[in-house]
């Protein structure tokens, strides 16, 4: 698909606000000043601030979020090179964006992910989709260490794959709810994945 300058732009600009306000409290006249262009141009890409939201989730959260997922695991890496490629391949894609945007990851962005999945079904229903993909991820990562006689076998790939998934999420919603998202940060994820390396290995 062709790129459009300006249905890009609107969707750049109306996605900060959203940012900064919110959903529920960004005004469709703050989004038409943000985008620079006339209510007639506005309305010419999108019917509302509704579709406009559900424009800018699908870009900026579905079409980054949606490749990040489909990761291969390298029989010749361990487990924790295999969960540090996938993470690090996972910030960076996010990282580009919000560098190209000019925003820092905070809890807002979290925020309006879940004002989309409140609002919109089918957004709730593709994030559990991506939920599942990435717990698949990290299972195929365990199994391969499995394989290698790495980590334990004697509790299923798949319910390690849960545990570690949802120790990783929870951490990384109280940072961003109670905190700030810094290098520490980062430190303390290494950590995490350090510690429970040492719990399920051989």
């Amino acid at each position: 698909m062709a790129d459009n300058p300006t249905k890009d732009n609107i969707l750049i600009s109306s996605f900060r606000v959203f940012l900064e306000k919110g959903y529920e409290k960004a005004t469709l006249n703050e989004l038409v000043k943000a985008s620079k262009v006339s209510k007639g141009a506005f309305y010419h890409y999108f019917k509302g601030k509704e579709e406009l939201f559900d424009a800018t989730i699908e870009k900026y959260f579905f079409e980054i979020a949606s490749p990040v997922v489909k990761f291969e695991p390298s029989e010749e890496k361990n487990f924790l090179e295999n969960v540090q490629a996938y993470i690090d391949n996972k910030n960076g894609e996010v990282l580009k964006v919000m560098q190209r945007l000019e925003l820092d990851f905070t809890a807002n962005y979290m925020n309006i992910i879940l004002e989309a999945m409140k609002l919109f079904e089918h957004h709730k229903q593709r994030s559990l989709r991506l939920l599942d993909a990435e717990l698949a991820t990290y299972q195929k990562i365990i199994e391969t260490a499995q394989k290698k006689g790495e980590v334990r076998t004697d509790v299923e790939a798949s319910l390690l794959a849960k545990h570690f998934y949802f120790m990783l999420d929870g951490f990384k919603f109280h940072v961003l709810i109670l905190s700030d998202w810094n290098v520490e940060k980062y430190t303390e994820v290494h950590q995490l994945i350090q510690q429970f390396h040492q719990l399920i290995k051989v």
